[in-house]
């Protein structure tokens, strides 16, 4: 079984030459969940599309990644992590061109291993663009646009537990520029499980008499087994002094909401 994403685009820019028009691809899905086995086989597209007005060549890769704690993504070496699987991928084709107004149907299979253990993996499809040839674009300046575009997989292999936990819930002062003072809502989320889950739901702050001072959105990020994720929101406005309620609630797939709160006292700012 699998849940797609909604068709999307990824654009990144680096410096160099100039190409005649710029590059609008897109990508379905961003995003994949898988339900298996060990030792099944599956296989799904991915569509790569063009609709600028020059052919673009594309090369695909297989790639491992994590995240930092503040949810900075980091693609590594097939295998380097504990719950990777791009060494069960194959994809085809691995190079290709989409031409004007067209589109690519790339197909990647996963093959997991028998010996693979219950629990939640994931790995990535890279979509990069090649840079054209150089005579191409010699004597021009500009940029190229150099279009990295991303397919994350999601397997679950079994039926993995969620296993989430708010860790740390605090509204810390910090230093703002031009020498104002402000606050960061630091939540620090803990999986102590062996699968990824999701983080939707609403963080608000109370003052002594109930009444709602902020709200804050947590906006669907994952939090990977044994990664801390560390969400902060940002309170530049004045808090007169006196006592505050925070309270985050978030659903992360179980049948109850995940709730934490703690009471801080501010001096004032």
């Amino acid at each position: 079984m699998m849940r797609n994403t909604s068709l999307g685009l990824f654009m990144g820019l680096v410096t160099s030459a100039a190409l005649a028009q710029p590059i609008t691809l897109g990508i379905s899905p961003l995003r994949a969940e898988l339900k298996a086995q060990p030792g099944a086989e599956t296989s799904q597209p991915v569509r790569i599309s063009n609709s600028g007005e020059e052919p673009v060549q594309i090369r695909a890769t297989i790639s491992d990644w994590t995240l930092t704690p503040s949810g900075e993504t980091q693609f590594v070496k097939p295998g380097a992590t504990s719950w990777a699987c791009a060494q069960w991928l194959k994809i085809n084709p691995a190079e290709f061109t989409v031409e004007p107004g067209g589109s690519q149907l790339v197909r990647y299979t996963m093959k997991v291993p028998g010996a693979a253990a219950p629990g939640g993996y994931h790995c990535a499809i890279l979509f990069d663009t090649v840079p054209p040839p150089k005579e191409k674009i010699s004597g021009q300046t500009g940029v190229v646009n150099l279009i990295r575009m991303v397919t994350t997989l999601y397997t679950a292999l079994g039926d993995p537990p969620i296993v989430a936990k708010i860790k740390r819930l605090e509204i810390e002062p910090q230093a703002r520029e031009k020498k104002k003072s402000g606050y960061d809502v630091v939540t620090e989320f803990g999986n102590d499980g062996t699968t990824h889950y999701r983080v939707n739901g609403d963080l608000e702050i109370h003052d002594a008499d109930g009444r709602l001072v902020k709200k804050f959105e947590y906006k669907s990020f994952p939090v990977l087994p044994g990664v801390p994720r560390v969400e902060v929101f940002r309170l530049d406005e004045p808090l007169p002094a006196g006592q505050y309620l925070v309270r985050a609630v978030v659903d992360v797939g179980l049948k109850e909401r995940l709730a934490a709160e703690t009471r801080v006292t501010v001096a004032g700012s």
